[in-house]
């Protein structure tokens, strides 16, 4: 489709990928133990970690709502 003068197009945002993550260089929790994201008795350790991190609105996305601490929040098992 081309764009038409004077005519406003359609802006698509593009969704998070779980192919494309570049993003995760940037994560302060790197170098982090994985288990403290996963491990209710540390999820307090994992949130530090979190805290500063500049990619949690990546992170959240790329959770898709997964279990453990993911961009600075805690998401719940699902029963």
């Amino acid at each position: 489709m081309s764009a038409k003068p004077g005519v406003a197009q359609a802006r698509h945002k593009k969704l998070p990928s779980r192919t494309n993550v570049s993003w995760q260089q940037y994560a302060h929790c790197v170098d982090s133990d994985p288990r403290i994201f996963f491990d209710p008795t540390c999820y307090a350790q994992a949130l530090l970690v979190c805290r500063e991190c500049p990619v949690k609105p990546q992170c959240r996305a790329y959770s898709r709502g997964a279990p453990g601490v993911w961009g600075g929040q805690v998401n719940e098992e699902k029963q």
